[in-house]
């Protein structure tokens, strides 16, 4: 019944600036603020404490792996090798002029543009 009656009020007094919306965020605001942490069993209220604590757990957390770029052995043994040596040259292989005149031609000249703002018909043209 509350819920209604305050889902009513919303859409009476609704986004208006009214002291009415300045509450209901004010109390929003409150809510989501962080106010004690629970960092190694105990619980820290300090604001500088649990700041120098977020700043190290994700410093530690983003920083560069122990893993040094040789070990991709690890993963060889989980990742089954799906791609043979013939088709990965086929897909590392630079295409020739014909390749790129065929698939240049192929393309929609009315396409949508692409992300360096040319469409089919720019390149067609070209």
């Amino acid at each position: 019944m509350l819920k209604e009656k305050s889902r009513i009020k919303w859409l009476s007094e609704g986004d208006r600036n009214t002291e009415f919306f300045h509450k209901v965020l004010k109390r929003h605001r409150i809510k989501k603020t962080l106010t004690h942490l629970n960092i190694q069993g105990d619980i820290v209220d300090d604001i500088d404490k649990i700041g120098e604590y977020a700043i190290d757990y994700f410093s530690n957390l983003f920083s560069a792996s122990q893993l040094e770029p040789t070990d991709f052995a690890i993963a060889a043994d989980i990742i089954p090798n799906v791609v043979t040596e013939e088709e990965n040259s086929f897909l590392l292989a630079i295409p020739n002029s014909e390749e790129v005149k065929h698939v240049v031609f192929a393309m929609d000249p009315s396409s949508t543009q692409g992300p360096d703002g040319f469409n089919g018909k720019f390149y067609q043209k070209c």
